[in-house]
């Protein structure tokens, strides 16, 4: 492929081609600076380093980037490489620009062999480069840029390494270019990983173009000529031109439909671009007046958008010789869309573009997760890597967007992780259907969920998106973190009575905590049951502590006496709040009572009143008395956790009484109840204990779902 050769003399006239309205000045400080501080520094190729920051602000320019993003992509690589810092750049172009650069610096440079910190130190940079794009959506597009062109200059680097960042280009940097519309770069990104991958095949499509490129063209003029003339008939202004399918594309095709390279029609698209949304209809009623169109090959993408704002109208139809064509139609500004992604939503202004809200909240889903394991981590940023959409439709007629294949659960935790999580069943199209049902576009689902439904590990075979995945996983994770506390601790109490130290109350186990970096017991425990500390280390550190401050016996401190029950207070209900936690319906505790934690097996910690007459829990108390721990509320011991929620609409009768009923059956205890009405309109002020209730989403989901109510709110 020809890429156009730049160099610091004609890079701004190349740049003032591609848009008038940058800032040149600011863009010419910001070159001369680079020229200064990369001056001297080659690349693996030999040429002279300051070619690549070119080519990245090149790439910015052709996508419309805006002047400070052309800034920070000339700029990219000088904190990394160079001299400079933080506070001289944020000093002489802003703060913007200076954040911009820092986003897709890397850490520190990385020198261990291992390949495990290898995947640490990737997972962190990819973390701080998604923390920096959540603030700032102009950073992974000036990443993406920079991924490109060297990308572009891969034949430099050996084949091993060559191949493992062709695999890390196409499972990370391609699904985030094609979130962001980035069309452009994803095409090119996409067949340079492929050529790299798998060459037979890449090599095989090229030939198999090639063999029929003239014939071809002129075949796509036979059939441009007369749709062209039918529309400008109409007094529609039209320009239409044929575009080939980029390599990748056609392989994708090639395995999905099990047919060879020459079968596929529509190695080409023919595209029609005009003024209006109501145009391309018009031009689609045209199109089907004169070809036959092929049934189930239409898809409205201007109705219903994809998920990365592409819009356009796709048809197949019948051509001359029998042969199938396929049209897009679009409009001049949805062709910018699709070609610029979220570059072309940025009017030169610093704030991230609304309707890529979606885009940066996936992101932030997975930066929230605690995913403590590097790879878990990186898997997790591999997204749902297809293209194929289905759209199916809620019970409030709101659409959702999923992959191909999706199930009933991937829509349930599409709709917020509380519904997936608690999900008992689901219907579609008003008949109960088994969740691994493939859901299709146009399908109308409803999830019935439950307080008391609970995942199944079976679950992670069903779904498809990564967002669901993660959250079946979290939860399983907060289950084991559970059990192992529970080995943790049963192990630390096992092996202190039988050696010479006197370990008793927790504010002693804390400070032994602590001696290992480790700020809650409850992670002190945790630590133990899952062997990253063995108790061998406690004893060590027991003796050193000891040691270092020449006591005579060996124990930090005399045991303190227990409560009646034989428990000591060990756990704070702030350090296991990330656990799966559950209250004991048998007795209800609630803030303020004695509580014990009873770690199940297989279903987390379920938190029981101390003094509990149920059968059960005694039978359990007696038994299994080991797994048994006595819990504090929290550390500000007389606080009362609570939410606040107003709830608004139209009153009648029932509504009232109907709002205080849902909070019962969620087992919450109203500490206010403010009810009011004002001739047709009510409003209701609720306040109640939240014992870390993990159903605030599924709540408001019914109460919005109540007769009248028009309007939920949660009060900070």
């Amino acid at each position: 492929m020809f890429y156009k050769e730049l160099n610091s003399k004609n890079f701004i006239e190349e740049l003032k081609g591609l848009n008038s309205k940058l800032d040149i000045p600011l863009i010419e400080q910001a070159l001369i600076l680079a020229e200064q501080l990369h001056l001297n520094q080659q690349r693996a190729s030999g040429e002279p380093y300051l070619i690549h920051p070119l080519h990245v602000g090149y790439i910015l320019g052709t996508i419309k980037a805006d002047s400070q993003t052309i800034c920070a992509g000339l700029l990219h690589d000088t904190l990394e490489d160079t001299s400079l810092d933080y506070e001289t750049l944020s000093a002489q172009f802003g703060e913007s620009i200076a954040n911009l650069v820092e986003g897709v610096t890397k850490l520190d440079g990385f020198k261990s062999s291992s390949r495990k910190d290898w995947i640490h130190h990737q997972a962190e940079n990819f973390r701080k480069l998604l923390l920096f794009t959540v603030k700032d959506v102009r950073v992974i597009i000036i990443k993406l840029a920079d991924r490109l062109h060297n990308m572009r200059t891969i034949e430099y680097v050996e084949q091993e390494k060559k191949e493992r960042i062709a695999k890390e280009t196409l499972d990370i940097y391609v699904p985030l270019a094609n979130r962001f519309g980035l069309a452009i770069i994803r095409w090119e990104l996409e067949d340079i990983c492929f050529k790299i991958l798998q060459p037979d095949e890449y090599h095989a499509i090229v030939k198999a173009i090639d063999l029929k490129r003239s014939e071809r063209e002129i075949y796509i003029q036979e059939v441009v000529a007369p749709v062209k003339s039918l529309i400008e008939e109409d007094s529609i202004a039209v320009e239409a031109n044929g575009r080939s399918k980029h390599f990748y594309s056609i392989y994708r095709k090639h395995l999905k439909k099990s047919i060879s390279y020459a079968e596929i029609y529509d190695l080409a698209a023919i595209r029609l671009i005009t003024d209006s949304s109501d145009n391309c209809y018009r031009i689609l009623g045209l199109l089907h007046s004169l070809f036959q169109p092929v049934d189930d090959r239409f898809k409205d993408y201007i109705a219903r958008p994809k998920a990365n704002q592409y819009q356009s109208l796709h048809t197949v139809v019948i051509g001359p010789e029998g042969r199938k064509v396929e049209f897009q139609i679009r409009t001049r500004a949805m062709h910018k869309i699709a070609e610029e992604g979220v570059a072309a939503h940025w009017v030169y202004k610093e704030s991230s573009p609304v309707s890529f809200n979606l885009q940066i909240e996936a992101i932030n889903s997975i930066l929230n997760e605690q995913l403590d394991n590097p790879s878990e981590f990186l898997d997790s940023l591999k997204f749902n890597h297809t293209y194929d959409e289905i759209i199916v439709i809620t019970p409030e007629n709101d659409y959702i967007k999923l992959p191909v294949n999706s199930s009933p659960l991937d829509f349930a935790f599409a709709i917020h992780s509380d519904i997936g999580l608690s999900c008992s069943g689901a219907r579609v199209n008003n008949k109960f259907v088994p969740l691994k049902t493939k859901l299709k576009t146009g399908d109308r689902v409803e999830i019935i969920s439950s307080p008391q439904s609970k995942p199944s590990r079976d679950w992670l075979n069903l779904v498809k998106t990564s967002n669901a995945r993660l959250n079946i996983k979290s939860y399983f994770k907060k289950i084991e973190s559970a059990e192992v506390i529970f080995i943790g601790k049963e192990l630390f109490e096992k092996r202190i009575r039988k050696s010479d130290f006197r370990v008793k109350s927790d504010e002693d186990i804390l400070q032994l905590a602590k001696l290992f970096k480790i700020s809650s017991i409850s992670e002190f425990f945790a630590s133990l049951g899952k062997g990253k500390i063995s108790f061998a280390d406690v004893l060590e550190i027991l003796t050193k502590n000891n040691s270092e401050n020449d006591t005579e016996e060996a124990e930090i401190i005399v045991e303190n006496k227990p409560d009646s029950q034989g428990f000591h207070d060990v756990i704070f209900l702030d350090d296991i709040s990330n656990l799966m936690l559950s209250y004991a319906k048998c007795c209800n505790p609630k803030p303020g009572d004695n509580i014990l934690g009873y770690v199940t097996r297989g279903r987390g910690i379920t938190i029981h009143k101390a003094e509990c007459s149920d059968p059960n829990f005694l039978k359990l108390l007696e038994k299994e008395s080991q797994r048994f721990f006595k819990i504090s509320w929290n550390r500000a011991k007389n606080i009362v956790p609570s939410m606040k929620i107003d709830v608004s609409g139209y009153y009648n009768r029932e509504i009232h009484f109907g709002i205080v009923e849902l909070f019962n059956n969620f087992n919450l205890e109203i500490l206010v109840n403010k009810f009011s009405s004002h001739g047709v309109e009510f409003k209701c002020h609720i306040q109640f204990v939240n014992n870390h209730f993990k159903n605030i989403k599924l709540l408001i989901s019914y109460l919005k779902k109540l007769d009248g109510v028009s309007k939920v709110k949660i009060i900070k």
